[in-house]
């Protein structure tokens, strides 16, 4: 794994760091990391990254990363209170790209966040886009007004109006190196605010692209996930993506992207394993396609 800057192979290419965060390392949680690593590194470099905090000692993997929240916040005096969760992943995200500044954009995918097909399709369906921020739920301020982390953002006043402001939902993400930059010139002028409403604010005031992984508009690619809204656009526990209830069955629909999916709650992963359910899936479908229902 990389610790210098490295030759991107093709003259203009690329380089991306896909990064994956716990504070478990589960048998469990090290399968997906695992899986991850096997089926995404010819997409970029593949990170275990955690905090110090949690970090097993014994634990033997070049691709092991640690992170002292504790001492991060002190480098930014414009965070959201005093501990990592919830709302500060971003001091994880710039720390990450200050000690690995050679990457153009970072891929940040949590623990419990599951894809229900190979992860190295999902990364080749995203190749085509652009844009600086990729990730779950995007959506501005008038489509869901009732977000209970609006009021933590703080800025000059009449930097971004109320209409112009955006969140997303962030278990896995990718975002630009300039974005991150961008981001922490905000933060050093005394921004502040959770994540997930601070960094699609901040990006899409500044002109930076952004695209949703539920692909719904022009130039987003391929859907990736299910994101259901309440009747007024909050995010329910009905999608793929989801904040709560954990899924207890997961990959029911392929190719989609699942969150929350915990070991104790993880029926899925040994169905899954052991094959029962995938017999039971594919029969299921062939037996659609002999009755010539779509699939």
């Amino acid at each position: 794994m990389p610790d210098r800057p490295s030759d991107p192979g093709t003259a203009g290419a690329r380089r991306e760091a896909i990064v994956f965060l716990t504070h478990r390392y589960s048998p469990v949680v090290m399968r997906v990391f695992r899986t991850l690593q096997a089926e995404a590194g010819a997409f970029g470099d593949v990170y275990l990254l955690g905090d110090c905090r949690t970090a097993p000692a014994s634990l033997d993997e070049p691709a092991f990363r640690t992170f002292d929240f504790d001492a991060l916040k002190q480098d930014y005096p414009s965070r959201l209170g005093e501990h990592l969760v919830p709302g500060n992943s971003h001091l994880v995200y710039l720390d990450f790209l200050q000690r690995h500044s050679w990457y153009d954009a970072l891929w940040f995918i949590e623990y419990d966040v599951r894809y229900s097909g190979s992860w190295a399709g999902f990364f080749a369906a995203q190749q085509s886009l652009t844009a600086d921020l990729v990730g779950c739920h995007l959506r501005p301020w008038r489509a869901e007004p009732k977000w209970s982390w609006w009021p933590t953002l703080a800025m000059p006043a009449g930097a971004v109006p109320e209409e112009n402001r955006w969140r997303g939902f962030f278990p896995i993400m990718r975002i630009s190196a300039k974005a991150l930059r961008i981001l922490k010139e905000k933060m050093e002028a005394g921004w502040r605010g959770h994540f997930e409403a601070l960094i699609p604010t901040v990006l899409v005031r500044e002109g930076l692209e952004v695209a949703d992984l539920e692909g719904n508009s022009p130039g987003e690619g391929r859907r990736c996930c299910t994101c259901i809204d309440s009747k007024d656009g909050c995010l329910t526990g009905f999608g793929t993506m989801r904040f709560r209830p954990a899924h207890l069955f997961w990959g029911l629909r392929r190719d989609l992207l699942y969150h929350p999916v915990k070991d104790d709650a993880a029926i899925g992963d040994l169905l899954l394993r052991n094959g029962w359910l995938k017999a039971k899936l594919a029969a299921r479908r062939l037996g659609r396609i002999a009755r010539g229902k779509p699939v």
